[in-house]
């Protein structure tokens, strides 16, 4: 049968077949939307593309803050204070 069963056996029969880590589509689907919103593309774009019924559910369900993103508004903050103090 091959990779030709339903969607979500065939999905997983054809990542074990490809030898990479088991995935559900759901979660391939949950990554993609959060990897194209750290890419940089506009939350209202990623909420049309994903058929979500606003961006703010969007937002809410698929961006996530971490360390790097928690640095960065860190290093912002800091030049914000730099500029404010006239440094």
């Amino acid at each position: 049968m091959g990779c030709l069963a339903g969607p979500r056996r065939r999905a997983l029969r054809c990542t074990r077949q490809a030898g990479v880590r088991r995935e559900t589509l759901h979660g391939a689907r949950h990554t993609a939307l959060t990897l194209m919103e750290k890419a940089g593309v506009p939350i209202s774009i990623i909420s049309l593309w994903a058929g979500h019924a606003s961006a703010e559910f969007t937002y809410r369900v698929y961006v996530h803050a971490n360390d790097t993103d928690l640095a960065a508004g860190r290093d912002t903050l800091g030049r914000i204070y730099k500029i404010a103090d006239g440094a």
